[in-house]
């Protein structure tokens, strides 16, 4: 096995490590959380230091210690530092949050989908106005949850496969989240027909376009209440990056 790497990755957090080392978890493309030391990035005139901020997405190349059994990152080139995600509340609650929900997932599963999907959201996210933030999230967290293969089919009934109509403007769903129709039963909650439809039609679009979906605020309300309860199921740890910025995530 070759003790040298190198992947794209996304630094998700990095914190001090000795006096003037940092430890950083990574993001790999095709290699999922990757924990590896930065050698002097915490020294004022570090090589590494501006590389490994949070957000930085770049080429990572590492060196594995097979006596330590440690990774080293030796080198990091930078594509973008996504330096504006900071500047706006919003954008940095929202970045943090995603951040939180890979570690605390292994990277969903660590699919290369959910890797693009995340550098997709970042590139979004970096320029977006505040009112805007949230249909960014929707969209990371709808497609994190379909490509760690916790979001139910909404195309139809998940009892007899038939298609879900709403004479009332909403749809029944299971405690799991599945569209159920009025013959099967078995519903407990519902949601708003709007945000079924706004689910179902952008999931399959490219992540820019999908984000440029306008929604009313009833759906919005239904897609951001269907989402997150989806993610503390699939998550099962309190989130709190979600706590704290309650009204601003």
């Amino acid at each position: 096995m070759s003790r040298n790497a190198r992947f794209r990755a996304v630094v998700l957090r990095a914190s001090k490590f000795g006096e003037i080392h940092k430890n950083v978890t990574l993001f790999g493309e095709g290699r999922g959380l990757v924990s590896a030391i930065a050698h002097g990035a915490n020294s004022r005139n570090g090589r590494l230091r501006a590389a490994v901020g949070q957000f930085t997405f770049g080429v990572c190349s590492t060196y594995t210690d097979p006596v330590k059994n440690v990774e080293k990152i030796t080198e990091f080139e930078v594509i973008d530092h996504f330096s504006h995600v900071r500047d706006v509340l919003e954008r940095f609650w929202a970045a943090s949050l995603w951040c939180e929900i890979l570690l605390k997932t292994y990277a969903g599963g660590e699919t290369e989908g959910i890797f693009r999907s995340f550098v997709d959201a970042l590139h979004e996210v970096t320029s977006a106005a505040p009112r805007d933030v949230r249909r960014i999230t929707y969209q990371f967290l709808l497609r994190f949850l379909e490509d760690s293969g916790a979001l139910p089919d909404l195309a139809g009934c998940s009892s007899c496969g038939c298609r879900v109509r709403s004479g009332d403007g909403v749809v029944a769903l299971t405690d799991a989240g599945e569209p159920v129709c009025g013959k099967c039963g078995g519903a407990s909650r519902t949601i708003p027909a709007g945000a079924v439809a706004y689910l179902s039609h952008t999931r399959r679009m490219v992540f820019r376009d999908a984000v440029r979906v306008a929604l009313d605020e009833q759906a919005a309300a239904g897609v951001r209440s269907y989402l997150f309860s989806l993610l503390e199921t699939h998550v099962d740890a309190p989130l709190n990056t979600l706590k704290l910025g309650d009204g601003v995530v």
